[in-house]
């Protein structure tokens, strides 16, 4: 027993340590990628470099050697660079950017570039040599399927690696939907929303691409299959079709927050930012650091890539850079393959290499000055950064159109450069924060995931060579033909439906010419009505010169008229059903001579009315039970009555309205006819009816509802107030958060009340709505107005969204232990307080005013006539003889010390004899005698005064 104890100890200890390796540990994996192309090898490098360090035997073909240390388990295979040089630069490529022939150019050019790297004596060497055996194979089936044969020769499966969306040609075959309703081709600038002009050229150039390739490349790639390779076996490879169809999984270079999000199958995996690799401090040199760290108004980044050389632009161009970064105050950073600039500023650095990603990284980089190519775009938006755009060839259009869509950048053509141009894009994309913040938001979303894009790539790879063939994640699509694919089959059927349907329709006017119409039964009789067949007749007549010949128009103009294809004759189908004329009912209309005058001629006859009468009613109601002409007068007129009843309330619901968003009050003191102002509700309502009749004529004649009594304005604020509040509340259950605002003063009749307002954010918009005023005269404590407060919380349900709420600094309301804040928290624990804004700002303002030495001596002054008369009942009553009283005093009330100030200047007499009186009297104590003495001084004080 004890043996066996230890056998399954030493099992499990093996196991959890990692002795018993997984079936993917050490696999040999083969990366294919001889293409001259570095910024599509670039992208996938990171991953061959992973998989080695994750315990892989990786063997990487390709002309671009690693830089710095690699895995041991990392094998380079160096092959030469065959690049071949285009007749045509970039900048030509530009000035003839032809959707089609660029996408043939392409094509061409990946032809040529693929037969040069497979007839390498190096490529060569390295398929022919039996040595070396892969479980897995990685290649590039971009614009070319050749390298798919790499599988074939080690007997492995192959992972497709595509540097970005798919084209037509590969969605295809990979089952990708690439509809191009809603897909736009990366060879056009459109968005995802298009219109039915752009939908349609996409739609072409989608066709275009299938036919070409179908057409024009598909026996050129299959000859070249056979042609290129010598490797042991090859002459036993499948067709290219076949290697197609067993391709297991593809890798794409693409995100959805980098371009327009399109469907892909389980077997076809976005991979994008893989090559994304922060740059260490330690390694950049300290010089460089430096100016980036200094660079307090920030630093621009220019470069075009790799592929487009600076140094081929045309030297005005490149002037007019010169003179715009001139102009700025940020440091550029220009990547520059060749030499120097002429007249360059100072606050440009050149230089034909730049660690792009440290820079992008950098927090004092402000902008992106790119080509648009989707590593720099992948890169830019990794580290939240926003762009203009010089987009030259392929997909830097679609890129850049994305760029401006969604808000973090601008596109500029170099044919529209100028100085001007060029300042102003920079000059907006710094001052806007926009761009920034949508740039922000777009990087947000190609971080927030589960799971890296390299974590990601690693476990699909593993995932293939762990399940092996999985023919379960290829969508069947892959095995369907072209007529199944688009539905060609299902759309020849449905077109066939409706043809046979048309037909019998068409055929309906002869079966009523075929059998008269009083043997049919009542349901065959309501089943014809729609069965009026509008055929085109051959019907010509010839009018000297001219011919003229049947348009069927005039069965639009002529909602009666039908057409019998079998006689090429015309009828009217309303005289058909109930016999007319003989000619429009029975023999038919066989020439088209004055046939407009003969059908209007035939509209107004009189069997003709009457038969279009008894064709109205059949299937709907017998003519003898339609309603009699008063009962129809009748109801015409009250109709008329409710419409202007209408029109009456709708006023009086716009003066509420108006009267409501004016803050102004509704009644007067008197409301009757003699009053010489009867409130602003029934003035306003007199003043309309001067200009509008029926207004007028209901005010005259009405005695039931007039809608002017104190009754029925308060009913209509309150239908007012109940449809605005319906509004808020949609409003609140669609916000996911909610704040609280309160404030309490004092009305004009020394009655305290509180106002509420909900503050929330729907679509990005900040919402405030004004709740109510409430009287809270009879208990101003914390838990008096946390009691009303909380009270309409409950009522509009939002105590589970409400995360601050806002008051004065008054301690009732923002007390930590006894406050209103500190009530309302206990209840809802994610209320946090902020004290109002513009509140603290009116205090800053006070005590920053109190230190000038003039200022506080005023106010202290202000504030001792009310010291003087408040403490005494016997002082007050002079204030109350003469009519005023001055404000209470409050240091926090926002405009407590305008007011004294203003009511003394207005009752400045009368409040000098108020204070002249107390030490004129002989029955006024010592110390108030003193201080009104004191006080008189101050109001002859012409510092005081003035």
């Amino acid at each position: 027993m004890f043996y066996q104890v230890s056998i399954i100890m030493v099992i499990l200890i093996i196991s959890c340590s990692g002795v018993v390796r997984s079936i993917t540990a050490g696999a040999n994996i083969l990366a294919f990628f001889p293409l001259p192309i570095y910024s599509h090898f670039s992208g996938f490098k990171p991953l061959f470099l992973e998989l080695a360090n994750r315990g892989h035997h990786v063997t990487v073909v390709s002309p671009f050697y690693p830089k710095g240390d690699v895995p041991n388990t990392y094998r380079h295979v160096l092959i030469p660079d065959v690049k071949i040089q285009s007749t045509r630069s970039p900048m030509d490529i530009r000035h003839r950017y032809n959707r089609l022939n660029n996408m043939i150019s392409v094509r061409l050019s990946m032809i040529r570039t693929v037969t040069r790297t497979l007839e390498l004596n190096e490529t060569r060497a390295f398929l022919n040599d039996t040595q070396y055996a892969f479980d897995l194979v990685l290649t590039e089936c971009w614009y070319s399927d050749i390298y798919l044969a790499i599988g074939h020769r080690y007997s492995a499966p192959v992972v497709c690696l595509s540097p970005m969306a798919p084209s037509v040609t590969l969605s295809q075959s990979l089952g990708v939907p690439d509809h191009p309703a809603y897909v736009p081709s990366f060879w056009l600038r459109y968005s995802d929303s298009m219109s039915f002009g752009e939908r349609l050229y996409n739609a072409a150039i989608a066709a275009a691409e299938l036919i070409v390739s179908e057409v024009v490349f598909r026996s050129t790639d299959q000859q070249m299959l056979e042609d290129l390779y010598t490797y042991p076996g090859h002459r036993n490879c499948p067709p290219l079709d076949a290697l197609r169809q067993a391709v297991q999984l593809t890798l794409v270079n693409g995100h959805h927050s980098v371009s327009y999000a399109r469907p892909y199958p389980p077997n076809v995996v976005q991979v994008a930012g893989m090559h994304i690799r922060p740059q260490k401090c330690a390694s950049v040199d300290r010089k460089f650091k430096a100016l980036l760290d200094g660079a307090t108004h920030g630093v621009i980044y220019f470069s075009f890539g790799s592929n487009i050389k600076m140094s081929d632009l045309k030297e005005r161009d490149v002037q007019k850079f010169v003179e715009s970064f001139r102009k700025l105050k940020q440091i550029v950073l220009w990547k520059w393959e060749n030499g120097t600039i002429a007249n360059m500023p100072g606050n440009v650095y050149i230089d034909k290499w730049f660690p792009q990603q440290y820079i992008l990284s950098h927090r004092n980089c402000k902008l992106f000055i790119t080509h648009g190519g989707y590593h720099s775009l992948v890169e830019a938006l990794h580290y939240g950064l926003p762009l203009i755009g010089f987009p030259f060839y392929t997909d830097q259009f679609y890129n850049m159109r994305f760029v401006i869509e969604n808000g973090f950048g601008i596109e500029i053509l170099l044919e529209n450069l100028n100085v001007n141009v060029l300042t102003d894009a920079i000059g907006k994309i710094l001052s806007d924060i926009s761009y920034e913040k949508n740039a922000q938001t777009a990087s947000n979303i190609f971080l927030d995931v589960p799971v890296s894009a390299m974590d990601t790539a690693v476990h699909s790879v593993e995932y293939l060579i762990r399940n092996g063939a999985a023919d379960y994640t290829l969508p069947a699509s892959t095995s369907l033909n072209q007529y199944q694919y688009f539905l060609i089959d299902v759309v020849v059927l449905i077109v066939t439906v409706i043809a046979l349907t048309a037909l019998i329709l068409f055929k309906s006017i002869d079966e009523l010419l075929d059998k008269d119409f009083y043997l049919f039964t009542y349901d065959e009789k309501c089943k014809l009505k729609n069965k009026k067949s509008t055929p085109y007749l051959a019907i010509e007549y010839k009018d000297g010169k001219f011919t003229r010949k049947f348009q069927t128009s005039w069965y639009n103009k002529f909602t009666w008229l039908s057409g019998c294809d079998k006689g090429n004759k015309l009828f009217c189908f309303i005289c058909v059903f109930f016999r007319g004329e003989k000619k429009w009912s029975f023999d038919g209309i066989s020439t088209i001579k004055n046939i407009i005058r003969k059908a209007e001629k035939h509209s107004i006859s009189k069997t003709h009315l009457k038969n279009q009468e008894q064709f109205y009613f059949l299937g709907k109601i017998r003519t003898e039970h339609a309603i009699s002409e008063g009962r129809r007068l009748e109801a015409q007129k009250h109709n008329e009555q409710v419409g202007i009843n209408r029109r009456i309330l709708v006023r009086m619901v716009h003066v509420v309205c108006y009267w409501g968003k004016q803050e102004l009050a509704f009644r007067g003191h008197r409301e009757n006819t003699e009053s010489l102002n009867k409130g602003n509700y029934l003035e306003l309502l007199d003043l309309l009816a001067q200009e509008e009749q029926f207004l007028k004529e209901h005010f005259i004649s009405s005695f039931i509802f007039k809608g002017t009594s104190n009754t029925i304005q308060n009913y209509l604020i309150q239908c007012v107030t109940k449809v605005l509040n319906s509004k808020i509340l949609k409003e609140i259950k669609s916000a996911s958060f909610m704040s609280v605002q309160a404030n309490e003063t004092t009305d004009v009749s020394c009655r305290s009340q509180m106002s509420l307002i909900f503050r929330y954010v729907i679509d990005q918009n900040i919402i405030e709505r004004f709740i109510g005023i409430f009287d809270v005269s009879k208990d101003k404590t914390a838990s008096g107005l946390a009691a009303v407060i909380n009270a309409q919380i409950i009522k509009w349900e939002i105590g589970n969204k409400i995360v601050s709420q806002t008051y004065d600094g008054a301690s009732v309301m923002a007390g930590g232990k006894n406050g209103v804040q500190n009530l309302i928290r206990q209840i809802y624990p994610n209320a946090l307080f902020i004290h109002y804004y513009a509140h603290q700002l009116n205090l800053v303002l006070l005590h920053g005013a109190k230190t000038i030495q003039s200022v506080k001596l005023f106010i202290c002054n202000l504030t001792m006539f009310h010291t003087f008369f408040s403490r005494s009942s016997k002082r007050s009553s002079l204030l109350r003889e003469q009519g005023f009283k001055l404000p209470n005093q409050s240091d926090t009330r926002w405009n407590y010390h305008s007011r004294a100030a203003s009511t003394i200047k207005i009752h400045f007499q009368e409040l000098k004899n108020s204070v002249k009186h107390v030490p004129e009297e002989s029955n006024w104590d010592p110390i108030s005698i003193a201080t009104a003495s004191g006080l008189l001084d101050k109001l002859n004080d012409t510092k005081f005064i003035y």
